[in-house]
Formats: C-alpha cells, structure tokens, sequence
C-alpha cells in the first residue's frame, strides 16, 4: 500500500535517496546510518524524513492524527 506518506520503491525519489544513501560513507552493510544510526530501507520511504546531513530532504510535513493533533511517530500518540 502506497500513499502520499510512503515512497513508491520505482518512484524517482525513493531511486533518488537510494542511490545517495547507497554511495555515503556513512551508510553500513547492515543498512544502518552511521550517522544517525537510522535503519535508512525504512526511512527513504517515509516522505516526511530528511537525512540527517542534508543529503536529501523531506518532502512532507509528518502526519498529524487529526483527532489528537499529535504526530503518528510522537510516543504520546499511543498513550491510553
């Protein structure tokens, strides 16, 4: 299921971090940034995360659940 949060994988941009991430010094063969320490296959696909140094950049806000106004990603999200 793909929707305007999550990349496409034959989509230009999803290609388009891929290959930066694929060619950094800081990306592991364990698919894990440096960095960040980021498991990046999962990030590159969520359109609202950036590389944490600037290799390529978010292209949407984070989801906010519109009846909480919290961010799916914030822990206080899950709460009861």
């Amino acid at each position: 299921m793909f929707n305007k949060y999550i990349l496409n994988p034959d989509s230009d941009e999803y290609k388009s971090r891929k290959a930066l991430c694929d060619g950094c010094e800081f990306y592991s063969n364990l698919k894990i940034c440096a960095k960040c320490h980021c498991f990046m296959p999962m990030k590159m696909v969520l359109t609202w995360c950036s590389c944490n140094i600037g290799k390529w950049l978010a292209t949407m806000e984070e989801p906010i659940d519109p009846e909480t106004g919290a961010h799916y990603t914030d822990p206080k999200h899950y709460e009861e």
